[in-house]
This record gives structure tokens, C-alpha cells and sequence, in this order.
């Protein structure tokens, strides 16, 4: 024991660079079990498919109604409203103006506005132009292909199929409640019930009437796709677009979970150093122990 204690403390640094290396190699080499891993990738899995960051307490992840409705639409009877935003640089405004304007008009579309400005440096201009689904790819293309450049393009995505759907509903129950204002109308003696049934009525219609143009709105512009295009014989001129829209909520729900992350790891390894406190901690007592006795001596 006594020649134990003499090697130690004549090899100090050795002892305590290779208990640092014996605590690194036990603590990288000991993984979980297969089945805790693969309860982990499951939790992981589960963690993940929550964009909004919202807290998973168990394995059977609940839905709202919209959800669940998205759930059973196919991808072909979605309704989306699609914008396309292109920034060209040309050399002559008006000639390419004119060239997609007719390219527009030979694949029934339409302009929705447009602007053009004359300052002494460049000419500049930006029209607006909707043109239908189908037609949405020859166009693009075209409209590439009367630039020098393509400065910047965005294409963004708004799906309307539930707002679609929620307009149905609502017309159907106001439907439905006309029918029967209309027959206690039939029913009706007394003036004054006959004049407030009439008021429903009219009320409804109204409603109904109001739906209906929501619809008629959602279904023309979920058949095309509106273009913006900004032209200019001056690259700096042009507007920069970016190509994913900035989302202050999104990047601080990911900062967070990304703090929540590191703290979690950080208790990992803390919760692993105290278990096999059990094995360092007598190691590191008895190299302080022996330590401090030299310099006493």
C-alpha cells in the first residue's frame, strides 16, 4: 500500500491525465440500449413534426378540426392562391412591357395594373397580371426570356381549401334557414309577422348573396396566378424580393428550442458525472488528500 501511495504521488500528472481520459472514454462509449434509442427517435420523431413548437405530453398527438380536415383533402382538390414575383433587368422597358402584355392577352389573361415611370437615368416599371393555372409555366418562361437578367424571383403560396370550405357550410345553413323563413312566410296572417319574416328573409339573402361572392373570389383566384413583374434598364432600380418572407415568431420559437436543447444537454451530462461520482469522486479525494500532505510537509 505504502509503495502505491510513493508511485502515486511521484506520478501525479500522469494519474490525473489518465483518470480524464478513463472518465471522457466511459462517458462517449457507454450509448443507451437499442430500446431506449428507439424510444428516443420516436419522441424525436413526434417533437419534430410540431413547427409551432407547442409541448407533446404523450404519444397520441391531438388535431384540431382544420388539421384533421387537411388530413383528408387530396392534393389535387386543394385550393391554393399562388403569387409569383419577377425582377428583370432589360434593355428596353417599353418593348418588353409590350411583349408580355401581349403574351398575356394570347393566354387569356388579363393585366391587374400597371405603372411605368420615366426618371432622366433609366426607365422603370412594374405590372401586375394574372393569367390561368395551366398557363402559369409558359408565361413564367416567356417573361424570363425578355430580361437581360433575372435579378430576383419569389413565388409564395396562400392554401384557401378550408376558408373554401367554411364558406360552403355557411351558405348551406343560411340556405337552409331562408327555406324555412319562406314557408312560415306562407303561414303567416298578422302584418307585423308578415314584415318581420319578410326582414329575415331579406337579411339572408344578403348573407347569402355575400358567401357567394367570397366564393366566386376564392375560385378565380385559385384558377390563376398573378404575376408581379418589375422591369428596369438600371439592376439597382429594382425592388429587392426576397425569397422566403421573414418570420420574427418562427425564429424565436427555434432560438428557443434550441436553448431548450442545450440545456438539456448540459443536465445529460450533468445527471452521467454525478452517477459515476461513485468511481471519481474517491480517485480525486485520495490525489487531494496526498497533494495537500506534500505541501504541508
Amino acid at each position: 500500500m505504502k509503495k502505491l501511495i510513493a508511485w502515486i504521488k511521484m506520478n501525479f500528472q500522469f494519474v490525473t491525465i489518465l483518470l480524464l481520459v478513463l472518465f471522457v472514454f466511459t462517458n462517449r462509449s457507454l450509448v443507451p440500449s437499442p430500446l431506449l434509442q428507439k424510444s428516443a427517435m420516436y419522441n424525436e420523431s413526434f417533437s419534430g413534426a410540431d413547427m409551432m413548437g407547442a409541448p407533446i405530453t404523450s404519444l397520441s398527438r391531438s388535431y384540431n378540426s382544420k388539421e384533421s380536415a387537411n388530413l383528408g383533402v387530396a392534393q389535387d382538390q386543394r385550393m391554393t392562391v399562388d403569387d409569383n414575383y419577377i425582377s428583370l433587368k432589360v434593355e428596353n422597358v417599353n418593348k418588353s412591357l409590350g411583349d408580355i402584355k401581349q403574351k398575356t392577352a394570347e393566354l387569356k389573361g388579363f393585366v391587374v395594373n400597371m405603372n411605368v415611370s420615366k426618371p432622366a437615368e433609366s426607365t422603370t416599371a412594374n405590372l401586375a397580371i394574372r393569367v390561368p393555372k395551366e398557363s402559369a409555366d409558359d408565361l413564367q418562361s416567356f417573361i424570363k426570356g425578355t430580361g437581360v437578367k433575372v435579378v430576383t424571383e419569389s413565388m409564395s403560396s396562400n392554401d384557401v381549401t378550408d376558408q373554401y370550405r367554411d364558406l360552403e357550410e355557411e351558405l348551406g345553413l343560411y340556405t337552409k334557414n331562408k327555406i324555412r323563413f319562406e314557408e312560415i312566410m306562407t303561414k303567416a296572417v298578422e302584418v307585423q309577422d308578415i314584415l318581420q319574416v319578410q326582414n329575415e328573409i331579406l337579411n339572408l339573402q344578403r348573407q347569402i348573396d355575400s358567401i357567394k361572392g367570397q366564393k366566386q373570389y376564392l375560385e378565380q383566384t385559385a384558377n390563376s396566378v398573378k404575376f408581379t413583374v418589375y422591369l428596369s434598364t438600371d439592376e439597382y432600380s429594382l425592388p429587392y424580393v426576397p425569397d422566403t418572407s421573414w418570420r420574427p415568431s418562427s425564429v424565436f420559437k427555434e432560438a428557443v428550442r434550441s436553448l431548450v436543447v442545450t440545456f438539456r444537454g448540459i443536465g445529460n451530462k450533468v445527471i452521467w458525472l454525478a452517477v459515476y461520482s461513485v468511481i471519481w469522486a474517491p480517485i480525486l479525494l485520495i490525489i487531494l488528500y496526498f497533494k495537500r500532505r506534500n505541501k504541508n510537509k
